[in-house]
């Protein structure tokens, strides 16, 4: 593990690189097969997309779900210690900055816990408007199509809701993107709720707290060094917040852990998502 530490110390903390708080705030039920010879069990991810005026940020909800699940057992009359999660889906590992007036994308990258965040290939779809339209959650949509990062999407946007955002890397349209999925239904956003958000609580359309900035090629071996082996990552990753070299993942601080027996986290009965990826989401 020697190499990742001195990866590490190339590693600066991120800046936040729009200081400006959402106003809005759209959720999708992401789903991916993953397993072509699995179609029928793609993975699903619950996720947000944070609007503000002049970019967005595509991140994951699963966790602040989670949360809202424990917190309810915890607070219950008849709360034993015992905490148990149905998992529905899994927790996204890849958010996205979006800044279309400095033509910019970041990439955050969640590795066991701890943020790290890249800057990546400003690409916009090449839209076709056509005169289709739809009505999604009450607004009315209009179709666009666009071959991007190797498939062919369909999207459904509004203009009723002036966001030239979307899900994932999906944006450029005159309003938001409300739904879109791929001709071959492997990859598809489906429309979960769209609200405005209380300015006094409103999220930085930014990286979370704590995020550090790496360059891609560091990026990729500290997911290799995970992969291969868990227990020396977290020992050396460990060994570095000691160092204060990094200042390490955040914790929850919602719940008295004193009160807290076990947690037991398990798939739904239904959800049953294959381990194996032979389709990416990007192809060549």
């Amino acid at each position: 593990m020697r190499y990742l530490l001195l990866v590490l110390s190339f590693f600066v903390e991120f800046t936040v690189y729009a200081q400006e708080k959402a106003i809005a705030k759209v959720h999708y039920i992401f789903e991916h097969v993953n397993d072509t010879a699995q179609r029928e069990q793609p993975l699903v991810f619950e996720t947000i997309t944070y609007l503000g005026n002049i970019g967005s940020f595509f991140t994951e909800g699963s966790t602040l779900n989670a949360q809202e699940v424990m917190r309810k057992q915890f607070l219950s009359a008849n709360f034993d210690g015992n905490i148990v999660i149905e998992k529905r889906a899994d927790p996204l590992r890849n958010y996205y900055i979006i800044i279309p007036s400095k033509a910019e994308i970041f990439e955050v990258h969640n590795i066991a816990g701890e943020n790290f965040v890249t800057k990546t290939d400003y690409d916009v779809p090449s839209w076709t408007i056509e005169d289709d339209t739809s009505t999604i959650g009450g607004y009315l949509c209009q179709k666009a199509v666009t071959k991007f990062k190797g498939r062919n999407y369909t999207a459904w946007f509004t203009a009723e809701l002036p966001f030239s955002f979307g899900p994932w890397k999906l944006h450029g349209l005159p309003g938001l993107i409300l739904a879109a999925k791929d001709d071959k239904e492997e990859v598809t956003f489906k429309y979960g709720g769209f609200e405005k958000v209380d300015s006094e609580d409103a999220k930085l359309i930014a990286a979370p707290e704590n995020t550090i900035s790496a360059k891609p090629e560091e990026i990729i071996r500290l997911k290799t060094a995970y992969e291969e082996n868990p227990s020396a990552y977290f020992k050396s990753r460990e060994s570095v917040r000691r160092s204060g070299t990094s200042s390490g993942a955040n914790t929850s601080k919602d719940l008295d852990a004193r009160k807290i027996k076990s947690i037991s986290i398990k798939n739904a009965e239904n959800y049953r998502p294959s381990k194996n990826t032979n389709n990416p989401i990007e192809l060549p």
